[in-house]
């Protein structure tokens, strides 16, 4: 609900919806997974390649996980 909050509160004025937690929860259940496998897709940038300066250290690719869910 709070990233919903977030994308409409530039909207004032026009007629928004307020979906319950239980809404998002069924809504995620019925488009399943794709959309997120879509988004990241188009949003994610380039793999390192070989060459990539910066991005190796002694042979090994240098990454970081963020540990947030």
């Amino acid at each position: 609900r709070q990233v919903w909050q977030r994308l409409t509160a530039g909207l004032d004025g026009l007629p928004v919806a307020d979906p319950t937690g239980g809404a998002f929860a069924q809504a995620r259940r019925r488009v399943g997974a794709e959309p997120m496998r879509w988004l990241f897709d188009l949003l994610r940038g380039p793999a390192a390649g070989i060459g990539t300066t910066g991005a190796w250290w002694r042979g090994l690719l240098v990454c970081a996980i963020d540990g947030t869910t």
